[in-house]
């Protein structure tokens, strides 16, 4: 019985997330097929709210950042689909950061989370290295980020937390649940359902 109750809750807790996914997705007055960075930029703006725990330093600040390193094809989707919306209650900023060194040196903002995209995997393990040395400064001042990958392969393998996965996959991303926890992050169990848990490559 335990066994049955386990698998409809699972399957309850699906389907709220997938309602909540389509009313963001494809509450629009006319149906249409949406692009592939539309559906992204959605489910980015879901994992917001299905993060339970947020390490402090994110309510300190006076605006939520997404930042984007490597390609920008998600910037005008993200725009339009928060437009007149807030993340966690505050406003948002989108930073694009050209260079790994822009980051590391802080020539623009840190972000709250970091999208990354069209890059060479061997350049993968250097901004997650950047995003940990962030975090690993004096306590004053290090920051959690919440890193997402586009469909990069190796990414949560290297201690990147989310990424998506190819079309047609079986699940839509992957999270490395020890490497969100190691951040300071918790991730609703609603969510860990619905994605491929991935560990990092020396485990």
């Amino acid at each position: 019985m335990k066994k049955i109750f386990n698998i409809k809750q699972r399957y309850i807790f699906k389907i709220i997330i997938f309602l909540f996914f389509y009313l963001f997705i494809f509450s629009k007055a006319n149906a249409q097929v949406f692009t592939e960075y539309e559906v992204k930029a959605a489910y980015i703006y879901s994992f917001t709210k299905f993060i339970d725990v947020w390490p402090s330093n994110v309510y300190a600040e006076k605006k939520f950042v997404i930042g984007l390193y490597g390609g920008t094809k998600i910037k005008k989707d993200l725009e339009k689909l928060l437009k007149n919306r807030k993340i966690r209650g505050k406003e948002w900023e989108i930073i694009y950061y050209p260079s790994i060194s822009d980051f590391q040196n802080k020539k623009y903002k840190e972000p709250d989370i970091i999208f990354v995209s069209e890059i060479r995997k061997d350049k993968i393990y250097d901004m997650l290295f950047a995003v940990q040395e962030i975090y690993n400064e004096s306590s004053k001042k290090k920051k959690s980020i919440l890193t997402i990958g586009d469909n990069l392969d190796g990414f949560c393998e290297s201690g990147g937390m989310i990424n998506f996965t190819p079309k047609n996959s079986k699940r839509q991303f992957q999270i490395n649940n020890e490497a969100v926890k190691n951040a300071g992050f918790k991730i609703s169990s609603k969510l860990l359902h619905l994605s491929k848990i991935i560990k990092n490559f020396q485990e």
